[in-house]
This record gives structure tokens, C-alpha cells and sequence, in this order.
């Protein structure tokens, strides 16, 4: 980044304009071709909800249905902002590749909307009666079958 200019409108401070450098361009393009091809860094995600769930067996059963339930009502309200973000931008004009950004983004709302229904729904079917997987990895009979 390199300083182009100092802008002053009215009585507000200074406000230094910067631009990307030649360099940095070409550093930019580099690290955009190694994330559009690197898999690897994909699987290193950290979800802060999968974190705590790892410890909700100290909290009692109401306790974490009623987080669960907030985290899916925040997800619905998220779901309908992308969806108005999604006809804003259409409208703008985007580009594939960006529209694409937001259709990942509903994809993966519209998954975490489908999993908190489902993790609800069983907490509710074992009627407060503990928190047990129904087999090995906590995957449902009815699940297994759809895999």
C-alpha cells in the first residue's frame, strides 16, 4: 500500500487515500490462486457453537434448548438478510463468482437451519431423559439411511 493523496472535506480531518502498490497487486493475485486452489486450509474450520456444545453436558437440558433454539432463530434472520442481500445484488449486476459467494452463503444458512431443526427435534424426542447419541457418531437411524 502506498499513500496517493490527503482528502479534506469541510471541517472533518484529513483522510489519507492509499492505494495497492504494483507489488502488492502481484502479492494479492498469489495468495487469491492459493486460496481458490488450496483444500487443505478449507478443513481447519473453528465453529464457536461446535466448541461449547462439546461442553453442554454441564449445562441442564432446558438450558441448552434454549440456546439452540436462539442460534436457529438468529440463523433464520440471517438466512432472510442474505436472501435481501442476494436480490440487491442481482440487481447490481454482479458477477458470477459473486453471485456465487452469496448462493454458498444460503446454502450453507439453509444446512445450519436443517441440522438445528433436527438437533432440537431430538433433544425434544428424549423428553429431558440425558443427552445420548442415537449411535456411534450421534447420527440418527433415519439419517444413516438418507446417507
Amino acid at each position: 500500500m502506498e499513500k496517493t493523496k490527503v482528502e479534506q472535506k469541510g471541517n472533518y480531518p484529513a483522510r489519507q487515500v492509499y492505494q495497492i502498490t504494483p507489488a502488492g497487486h502481484d502479492y494479492l493475485r498469489v495468495e487469491l490462486r492459493r486460496q481458490l486452489f488450496d483444500t487443505e486450509e478449507r478443513t481447519k474450520v473453528f465453529d464457536p457453537l461446535n466448541a461449547a456444545l462439546a461442553f453442554s453436558h454441564l449445562l441442564d437440558h432446558s438450558e441448552l434448548r434454549e440456546a439452540l433454539q436462539g442460534q436457529l432463530e438468529w440463523t433464520h434472520s440471517r438466512l432472510a438478510w442474505v436472501t435481501e442481500q442476494q436480490a440487491y445484488w442481482n440487481e447490481q449486476g454482479v458477477t458470477l463468482p459473486q453471485a456465487q459467494i452469496i448462493t454458498h452463503g444460503l446454502a450453507y444458512l439453509k444446512g445450519e437451519i436443517y441440522w438445528l431443526e433436527e438437533f432440537l427435534a431430538t433433544i425434544d424426542g428424549q423428553n429431558g431423559q440425558g443427552l445420548k447419541a442415537d449411535g456411534p457418531t450421534g447420527v440418527s437411524s433415519s439419517e444413516r439411511e438418507a446417507i
